[in-house]
C-alpha cells in the first residue's frame, strides 16, 4: 500500500506536515500552488467525521514545501494500518517535522474552554499501538518524541503574540464515546491535563519514521464529570474554530522558522 501511495504522489515533496484537529482549519494559512488528493482516490477510505476533509493538500508557503494531512481516526475503521502507511509515505516524501493539533477535553480542573495547551508528553489509553505486528519489530523510544527545541520555539512565539500557552500531558482514548466520569477521575490521578480520541497514535508513528513533533491541544470543554454538561461534537468544532484563530499567528511563525536547526 505504501508503494501504491508513493506512485500516486510521485511528483510530490514536503518537509513539513500539518495534522489539523477538529475546528483548527481556521489556523491554516493559504498555501500557494495547492495540489489536492482525496483519501478515496488514494485508497485510504472516506472520512466519517464532520470537520475532517479526508484530503492531503500539498503546497508551498514561506519558501517551504508543506502537506496538510486530514487525520484518520482509529475509531473510524478499528485499525491503524492505513494511517501507518500514510505517515510512512509522507516520511519518504521528505517530511521531517510534523505540527499536530487536537481538540480536547480539559481534564486538569484549571483549564477552561478556549485554552491552548502545548503537549509535552502523553499517556496512551487507546488500547492500541500502531506498531504492533510490524514485519520487523523495532523498539521505538518515545522519551524525547515531543521535540524540546520545537516546544521552546512554540512558547517563545506564544509570548510574542500574547497568547496564553501552557505545557501539559495528553491522553488518547479510543473513542468514539466521550469519557465517563470515572475515566476522567482516573486520568486526573495519572496527571493528565487533556484528553481526546487522537494524537498519541499519530506521535508514535512519527517517532517510528524519524519525524520531529510539536503538538498543540485546544480545550473545547471541561472533561465531563457526573454533574457536568453533556459534550457535543458541534461544541467541539465551535470552540476549536475560536482557538484556531488564536493559534494562527503562532503557526504562521512556526512555518517561517528554520525547523531543521
Amino acid at each position: 500500500m505504501t508503494n501504491k501511495l508513493l506512485r500516486k504522489l510521485k511528483n510530490e515533496e514536503a518537509s513539513i506536515g500539518l495534522i489539523l484537529g477538529s475546528g483548527f482549519k481556521s489556523a491554516m494559512p493559504k498555501l500557494e500552488n495547492e495540489r489536492v488528493y482525496s483519501y478515496e482516490e488514494l485508497g485510504l477510505g472516506k472520512p466519517k467525521v464532520k470537520g475532517h476533509s479526508g484530503k492531503l493538500i500539498f503546497g508551498e508557503i514561506f519558501g517551504k514545501r508543506v502537506v496538510v494531512v486530514s487525520r484518520l481516526h482509529y475509531y473510524e475503521c478499528g485499525e491503524t494500518k492505513r494511517y501507518k502507511e500514510l505517515i510512512e509515505a509522507l516520511s519518504k516524501l521528505g517530511v521531517k517535522t510534523m505540527v499536530l493539533t487536537t481538540a480536547t477535553g480539559g481534564v486538569n480542573a484549571s483549564l477552561e474552554p478556549g485554552d491552548l495547551v502545548l503537549i509535552k508528553d502523553h499517556v496512551n489509553m487507546s488500547g492500541v499501538n500502531p506498531l504492533v505486528g510490524d514485519d520487523e519489530i523495532e523498539f521505538v523510544s518515545l522519551q524525547k518524541v515531543y521535540d524540546k527545541s520545537l516546544r521552546k520555539l512554540a512558547l517563545k512565539l506564544a509570548k510574542k503574540h500574547k497568547v496564553k500557552l501552557v505545557e501539559g500531558i495528553h491522553a488518547q482514548m479510543s473513542g468514539p464515546t466521550y469519557e465517563t466520569p470515572a475515566e476522567v477521575k482516573m486520568l486526573r490521578t495519572f496527571g493528565v491535563d487533556t484528553v481526546s480520541m487522537s494524537t498519541d497514535i499519530d506521535v508514535i508513528l512519527c517517532a517510528k519514521y524519524g519525524i520531529k513533533v510539536v503538538a498543540f491541544a485546544s480545550v473545547s470543554n471541561k472533561a465531563v464529570e457526573e454533574d457536568g454538561e453533556e459534550v457535543t461534537h458541534e461544541e467541539v468544532l465551535k470552540v476549536g474554530e475560536l482557538v484556531g484563530k488564536k493559534f494562527e499567528p503562532i503557526l504562521e511563525d512556526i512555518l517561517k522558522s528554520n525547523l531543521e536547526a
